[in-house]
């Protein structure tokens, strides 16, 4: 027997004899135990296999399922997530427009007094033309 030493297991294949004897080989390797290849211990070992398959099968359909409902909550997630975020900057360019639309007036209004001022200011009769030549 020689001493421990981590290896990779060997890929087991049902009803295949070669893997039987690849196996039987391994076994008396690692443990010196001889096997033959139709040794019950194989029996166990595809029994153990099939035990194996069938709850990683079960495993598997239940994780796709969690992952399934988890992507479902959070697309519906999303979906709240973009409704406030669309409503918060519809406020936003609201209260912007708003403000724009203030100042546009403000602008205005002063430009009108200007011009009024300018209009009270203008000497009579004087010419038009080259007035803003500055």
């Amino acid at each position: 027997m020689r001493g421990a030493q981590p290896q990779l297991p060997l890929k087991v294949v049902p009803g295949k004899r070669s893997d039987a004897r690849g196996l039987a080989a391994k076994v008396f390797e690692r443990h010196g135990i001889a096997l033959k290849e139709d040794d019950p211990a194989f029996a166990l070992v595809t029994l153990n296999e099939l035990v194996l398959r069938k709850l990683m099968d079960e495993l598997l359909k239940d994780v796709d399922q969690h992952i399934t409902a988890r992507l479902a909550e959070f697309e519906q997630t999303m979906q709240r997530v973009e409704q406030r975020a669309g409503k918060v900057l519809a406020q936003q360019v609201r209260e912007s427009a708003d403000g724009l639309r203030e100042k546009i007036q403000e602008e205005t209004a002063a430009a009108r007094l200007g011009m009024g001022q300018m209009v009270e200011l203008w000497p009579a009769g004087a010419p038009w033309a080259g007035c803003w030549c500055w």
